[in-house]
């Protein structure tokens, strides 16, 4: 049983308010952003990557309403953000209200999920113009992606005088442009709820020595431990909702060539690789992101074992399962308008997957053997066509009757209602039986909305 007292977050004390001769801490950051603000995670790293300082510190400003200090940064300076500077301005962070943070965390967020892969780059980039001088000057070198980003949030967001909704655009053209075969997909375990986890330095060299016997090629001693936490309000002693803790690695390799010296010189590098655990306590379901999906499975046994401090097989944290039976038949249709949940202001479902199973018998080395071969139909909703899924497949396709038929994969698209700080937008589910769900290229609040309105059309359980 775990003792929560004794591993309350908010009781540890910070590294930095520790005397110098005790502040030697492997395998975490440099900065104090991790430790002061665990429960801001998408701020901390937009401040660590971004590098045109005038735009961060423009987003800041006015996203929260007052003014921040760059203390030794001017505003044309190039490159990220020193650590002496970046310290200070968490310190300044770590001051403001609790409203202001949540709005910041919220613009970071957007941010950073528009900024995450290459289809939200090229997207941004289209919205940019090179012929407009305050475009151009966002786009002329040196400069990334995360400035980029924000350039279009500030023109949306905070005019100064027609409201631009380039960003928004972006959005939903990013989507656009994300193919099935680019979606990466988290896999989702449910365990004991309200158990907190173990954290500290021990926990931190328990995890390494795990992960180091999953990857045993990267070296141990560049591996890079973090822990992020959202709490139910922004208040130290409120309830921890959310634990993100993110394990970074030089895991992977890349071959590049490059021109040196009048020649063509191929290299071989490492790239970082990110292990990416998401628990929450009080539902008890876990969330493991690595591009490996096959090492997923192990690396729930880690977090289990070592952040949550149990045992056994992994048959003790089952996995969210999703069922897709019930998208055989026209009768889903009525389903959806009648389950459709509030926050949600229409479904379609775009894409349908179909197989049909058969046994092929082959001799292998003088032996027969059987084998069960797949060969899917993909059934496609154009975004002009009025048709439903089902009047396409039986029209077009001549699929009359999809229950003969085993449903690989849908693809749904949901409009999401108006909230108080965002506007109405389209959010994208791809589902893949059993335990498929693209959720990372959503917010949290997205994706939990999502979920639950794939259980109430009885497609998804949580144990």
């Amino acid at each position: 049983m775990v003792d929560v007292d004794s591993m309350a977050v908010h009781d540890r004390i910070p590294s930095y308010l520790l005397p110098v001769d005790q502040q030697k801490r492997r395998h975490r950051s440099r900065d104090i952003g991790e430790e002061l603000l665990q429960h801001l995670e998408q701020v901390v790293i937009l401040v660590r990557r971004t590098k045109r300082s005038a735009l961060l510190r423009s987003l800041i400003e006015k996203v929260c309403g007052v003014q921040v200090y760059l203390e030794g940064r001017s505003d044309d300076a190039e490159g990220s953000v020193p650590l002496p500077v970046r310290n200070a301005l968490f310190m300044q962070l770590a001051s403001l209200p609790s409203s202001s943070q949540r709005d910041l965390q919220r613009a970071a967020e957007r941010i950073l999920l528009l900024a995450s892969d290459e289809f939200g780059v090229q997207a941004v980039k289209e919205m940019l113009d090179p012929g407009s001088p305050a475009d151009a000057s966002v786009l002329a070198p040196p400069t990334d992606k995360l400035s980029q980003a924000i350039y279009l949030y500030l023109c949306q967001e905070f005019p100064d005088a027609l409201r631009d909704p380039r960003f928004d655009h972006a959005e939903v053209r990013q989507e656009m442009l994300r193919e099935r075969l680019n979606r990466r997909y988290s896999s989702h375990y449910v365990g004991p709820k309200d158990v907190q986890p173990k954290l500290g330095p021990e926990m931190d060299a328990l995890l390494l020595d795990r992960l180091y016997a999953l990857f045993p090629e990267v070296d141990k001693d560049n591996m890079l431990v973090e822990i992020f936490l959202r709490r139910e309000r922004n208040e130290p002693d409120a309830p921890i909702v959310l634990y993100t803790l993110r394990a970074s690695f030089n895991g992977s390799h890349v071959h590049y060539r490059k021109v040196q010296g009048g020649e063509m010189i191929d290299h071989d590098d490492a790239a970082v690789t990110c292990v990416e655990f998401a628990w929450q306590p009080g539902k008890g379901t876990l969330s493991v992101y690595c591009e490996d999906k096959e090492v997923r499975p192990e690396l729930t046994k880690v977090f289990r074992d070592v952040v949550l401090g149990g045992n056994g097989e992994i048959g003790a944290m089952p996995m969210r399962e999703f069922d897709l039976t019930g998208f055989s038949s026209p009768a889903m249709l009525d389903r959806i308008r009648r389950e459709r949940r509030d926050g949600i202001d229409s479904i379609t479902i775009q894409e349908v997957v179909i197989a049909k199973p058969r046994i092929c018998s082959a001799v292998v080395r003088g032996k027969p053997i059987n084998r069960v071969a797949y060969s899917d139909f993909r059934i496609r909703k154009h975004r002009y066509d009025s048709r439903d899924i089902y009047a396409i497949a039986g029209g077009d396709g001549h699929f009359d009757d999809l229950t003969a038929y085993e449903i690989v994969r849908v693809k749904i698209a949901m409009q999401v209602s108006r909230t108080a700080f965002r506007k109405s937008h389209p959010v994208t589910v791809e589902i893949t039986a059993p335990n498929g769900f693209s959720d990372r290229s959503k917010t949290e609040e997205d994706a939990e909305l999502v979920f639950g309105q794939l259980e109430r059309l009885g497609c998804a359980w949580q144990y």
